[in-house]
């Protein structure tokens, strides 16, 4: 199965201490934005901007590869 590389923003107001933004490696973006609901308690399901960024290669595997978080 083909994986790509997603961005996955989210739509609501972030302050100190949210996540706005993850990467992950996904088969398509539902599974995208359940990686990233995993990984960033911030994020709601439904309120995100998925965005396929480019193609993973067959030894990537699928998962969070990098976040960015507003530390305060």
């Amino acid at each position: 199965m083909k994986k790509f590389i997603y961005l996955v923003s989210t739509n609501s107001v972030t302050g100190w201490d949210d996540y706005d933004g993850i990467v992950v490696i996904a088969t398509n973006e539902k599974e995208a934005e359940e990686y990233a609901l995993e990984t960033c308690d911030n994020f709601t399901e439904g309120d995100n901007t998925i965005k396929k960024i480019g193609t993973a290669n067959k030894n990537q595997k699928v998962g969070f590869v990098l976040a960015s978080f507003n530390a305060g």
